[in-house]
C-alpha cells in the first residue's frame, strides 16, 4: 500500500536494490532498506537523506549528521538557506542498521549539501552550505 510522509527526502541505490529514506514530520528520522526485503529499518540519526552518499558497489552509506537537534521546521527553512548545521560524517551499515562515527568536525562548522563519493568509494566531496566552499573526506580503510 501507499505511504504518506511528511518532509520525504530519498536516496537510492544505483546498482544495488537499496535506499534511504528520510521523513521531517515533527522529528528528522532516517530509515534503510537493504535488498528485496520489504522492511525499513530506522537508523539511530537524525538528518536527511539529502545528506548521504552511498558506496558505489557496497551496502554501506555514509551521512552527514547535525550535531544539535534541528528545529521543528527544519526541513522547509534548510531548504531555503534559512538555517545551517554543523554535521558529522557516520557509517552506515544497511544490511543490519548500525552506524558508527566516521568523522567529527571538531572545532569547523560544516553544514554538507551535494556530497558525492568516487567510482572506488574511498572519498567524499561536497559544499559546505554556510559558505559554498568545496570540502574533500578521506574514508578511513579497514
Amino acid at each position: 500500500p501507499l505511504a504518506h510522509a511528511l518532509g520525504l527526502t530519498f536516496l537510492p541505490h544505483s546498482s544495488l536494490p537499496a535506499f534511504i529514506s528520510g521523513a521531517s514530520a515533527n522529528d528528522l528520522s532516517l530509515h534503510v532498506r537493504a535488498g528485496t526485503s520489504s522492511v525499513d529499518t530506522l537508523l539511530p540519526l537524525k538528518t536527511i537523506a539529502d545528506k548521504c552518499v552511498w558506496h558505489p558497489r557496497e551496502l554501506t552509506a555514509y551521512c552527514a549528521t547535525p550535531q544539535t537537534k534541528p528545529s521543528a521546521n527544519f526541513l522547509d527553512s534548510y531548504y531555503r538557506g534559512e538555517v545551517h548545521t554543523s554535521d558529522a560524517w557516520w557509517k552506515v551499515n544497511a544490511q543490519d542498521g548500525t552506524v558508527e562515527l566516521l568523522l567529527p568536525t571538531g572545532n569547523a562548522t560544516i553544514d554538507v549539501e551535494r556530497p558525492v563519493i568516487d567510482a572506488a568509494g574511498t572519498s567524499i566531496a561536497f559544499t559546505n552550505a554556510i559558505d559554498k566552499s568545496l570540502w574533500y573526506v578521506k574514508i578511513p580503510q579497514e
